[in-house]
């Protein structure tokens, strides 16, 4: 059985989404499932990463055409509900995975079994993967991710609240925390706020998480990002 499930939603970028499933198959730890996840958007789109898909031949990878569009609250619940491993790691489409972050992440939850959720900061890359050093640092402090140390953080609803601080992208959740605390309000869909609300479910609950100040997860910086173009 693997050990963790790893879903990548996915919408329209068919060029993107296969280096966060390429950043997946490189990891340092084999034992996972990955789930591509698309919301329908254009069918030519679909057929091509569907097929792409099959052509790698990795038993680990599988793809699923969502029947309608449910924003990430619809991902996130489709993910959930599939979900059999111990673990549930969410990737952007856009984002990829340093090789031992699998790796980190499980040494950690595996080890502190009443940790919730890992967390690591980020890099930032632009469209081309290219790295944005200065970009990074200016993102990095606005997040707050300069201000905490590597380890446990017993209570983490302040630096929720004042700076964002965790990302939905490659955060990885402990499956039973997320049978208590549910994957989202259930009245709510769509976008936004489903990664803030993720982990105010998480926080208000009182599990603790583990931060990493290492940036293990390249954010990817354009135009078409969620966060440019839904505002």
């Amino acid at each position: 059985m693997a050990r963790i499930l790893v879903g990548i939603p996915t919408r329209n970028r068919p060029d993107l989404v296969k280096e966060a499933v390429q950043s997946v198959r490189s990891q340092t730890v084999s034992d996972f499932r990955l789930v591509v996840s698309e919301n329908p958007g254009r069918p030519e789109v679909s057929a091509e990463v569907s097929a792409w898909v099959a052509s790698l031949g990795d038993p680990r990878v599988s793809y699923t055409l969502q029947p309608i569009d449910g924003g990430e609250y619809g991902q996130g619940r489709y993910l959930f509900s599939v979900c059999t491993e111990p673990f549930l790691c969410i990737l952007h489409d856009d984002d990829a995975m340093q090789p031992d972050y699998l790796e980190q992440a499980l040494a950690v939850l595996e080890r502190h079994d009443d940790i919730a959720l890992y967390g690591s900061s980020q890099f930032l890359v632009d469209r081309n993967s290219v790295h944005q050093p200065e970009l990074t640092e200016t993102y990095s402090r606005f997040q707050g991710r300069d201000r905490f140390p590597e380890g446990r953080m017993p209570r983490f609803v302040e630096p929720l609240l004042e700076f964002g601080l965790f990302s939905i992208s490659g955060a990885v959740f402990r499956a039973s925390a997320l049978e208590v605390c549910g994957i989202g309000d259930p009245d709510l869909g769509g976008l936004f706020p489903f990664e803030f609300n993720m982990f105010l479910r998480v926080a208000e609950r009182g599990f603790p998480a583990w931060y990493s100040p290492a940036r293990r997860i390249a954010y990817r910086w354009h135009d078409s990002s969620i966060r440019h173009s839904e505002g």
